[in-house]
């Protein structure tokens, strides 16, 4: 039971309100007005009433009977759709501290929403950008023990007490934190971490303002970068998203852009269309209400797909249905009767096929277009290496001509030294025997001096002898006389005996003896 300010029904961890202490003890200041219908609206579950105090200015974070608005809902531990809404526009509003502290126990609305058990308050809380999972309380335990505990730390302290399991209520920090990471994720246009976290269990309804003040969602987020490209990364995204079981569509504005976008649309439509057949299979009408209040993406067209597809679903879900969409009992566009059943459908699907189509074509084009440019880079590459190879063979044709013309060198270097070397060889030779040629001659004219002093000595006595010996003088000394002329002169045979002179003067010489 919601609490109430006369204090007839309402109880806060079992304790009636008239036992409490009165308000002016728990309040600084009066309420103002509009407060004060702000508190009367919640007691009394009245959405519009609830609207129009925040309309007027009601202070959010003020206190009536030790709690603020949203502490009072979640004492209220009523999860009706009312209270629901109304807690979803306190988290939203701007001037909203979500960490503030009661002044009984110091506890913050996450605190308290752990003590009620309530996994709806605990998950709605988690979507807020600022909440602080830190915060300690400061109570006494049911021993008389002074304790200080964060939310997590308390509500594992009462299920120690009263030995109750818990973990359903703590693994939402876990999935509040890849929630978190998921808008960031988006937010940076990391569609590939976005496609792994949506894998794992996350809150998919977390969110933050933007710079102009607007809240962003990752719903909110994936749909705009849709509406500049939509690939298939994108669209599997998108599709999850819509499909998460804990997606909160009451907090997705309406979005015009949308109805530009056929294809969106399509993916949008066919999401919403199949989680709804998916729900009415399940027979249960508080998860359809669910799902189709405040959903701005519901439309009488995905209702009468669905119902159709459906084929009989209960009475009541059917009931809500066609209450909620009274077109949806109509066939569409019943004036015009000349139209057969189903044409519109099939209208649709050609032109969501052509739409398909030009995607595809969108799809193949870009592919193309990167086959080219890989092509082009390619070509570049190969008359770059071209080039090179060019250059390559020039410089070793220039390297091949620079070898040869050494090699030439080195010939004609190692040819001249042989000729060189030759000619001193010969020059040698020669010297060697002009050489030898003047020592014969010198021996010769010794001879010839020897025996014409013999000739002298016996001219007197042996007159006969004194004749052969200047013969033989004058031979020697003429072959002397040729074997010196013969070394200025002939260059032939270095042998004295070979001269054909010395032999000539020999040979007369003998005769004349």
């Amino acid at each position: 039971m919601p609490l109430r300010s006369d204090g007839a029904y309402s109880f806060v961890y079992g304790e009636p309100i008239a036992n409490r202490v009165p308000n002016n003890q728990r309040t600084s200041e009066p309420l103002s007005a509009s407060t004060k219908k702000l508190f009367d609206a919640i007691y009394d579950e009245n959405l519009e009433a609830f609207k129009q105090a925040l309309a007027d200015g009601a202070d959010v974070n003020a206190f009536d009977e030790g709690y603020t608005p949203l502490m009072t809902i979640i004492v209220s531990n009523s999860d009706s759709p009312i209270c629901l809404k109304m807690m979803m526009l306190l988290l939203q509003h701007q001037d909203l501290n979500v960490n503030i502290q009661e002044p009984k126990e110091n506890n913050t609305a996450l605190h308290l929403a752990f003590r009620m058990e309530n996994r709806d308050f605990v998950q709605m809380l988690f979507k807020h950008p600022n909440l602080n999972l830190d915060i300690k309380n400061n109570y006494n335990d049911c021993y008389g023990v002074d304790r200080s505990d964060t939310p997590k730390e308390y509500v594992e302290r009462i299920g120690r007490e009263q030995r109750k399991d818990f973990s359903h209520l703590t693994v939402e920090i876990q999935k509040a934190q890849k929630g978190k990471q998921l808008l960031d994720a988006l937010s940076s246009r990391d569609i590939y971490r976005a496609k792994t976290l949506l894998n794992q269990e996350l809150n998919p309804n977390c969110w933050r303002r933007n710079q102009n003040g607007e809240i962003e969602t990752p719903l909110s987020l994936i749909i705009k970068s849709c509406l500049q490209t939509i690939t298939r990364d994108k669209e599997e995204v998108l599709t999850k998203l819509l499909k998460h079981k804990e997606l909160d569509f009451s907090q997705v504005k309406p979005i015009p852009a949308i109805e530009q976008s056929v294809q969106l649309k399509r993916i949008i439509e066919q999401a919403i269309k199949g989680r709804l057949i998916d729900t009415i299979n399940k027979k249960d009408l508080d998860d359809v209400k669910k799902l189709v209040e405040d959903n701005c993406f519901m439309s009488y067209a995905i209702i009468a797909a669905a119902l159709r597809d459906v084929g009989n679903p209960i009475e009541s879900i059917a009931n809500y249905l066609n209450e909620k969409f009274p077109a949806s009992v109509k066939r569409p566009l019943a004036g015009m009767s000349d139209i057969p059943v189903g044409f519109e459908e099939f209208v649709q699907e050609l032109v969501n096929g052509l739409e398909e189509v030009k995607v595809q074509l969108a799809e193949k084009e870009k592919e193309l277009n990167g086959a080219r440019q890989e092509l082009n880079k390619r070509n570049n590459e190969i008359r770059e290496q071209q080039n090179r190879i060019s250059e390559l063979e020039r410089e070793l044709d220039q390297a091949k001509a620079q070898l040869t013309e050494k090699d030439r060198k080195l010939n004609n270097t190692i040819e001249e030294s042989r000729t060189h070397r030759i000619g001193k060889e010969s020059d040698r030779r020669a010297i060697s025997s002009n050489r030898k040629q003047n020592n014969y001659a010198l021996t010769f004219f010794i001879l010839s001096g020897a025996f014409v002093v013999g000739t002298c000595l016996t001219i007197v006595d042996y007159p006969e002898v004194s004749a052969g010996l200047a013969a033989v003088a004058l031979g020697l000394f003429l072959v002397g006389y040729f074997l010196y002329k013969g070394n200025e002169k002939d260059r032939g045979p270095g042998s004295a005996t070979g001269n054909p002179q010395v032999k000539r003067s020999f040979y007369s010489s003998s005769r004349f003896c």
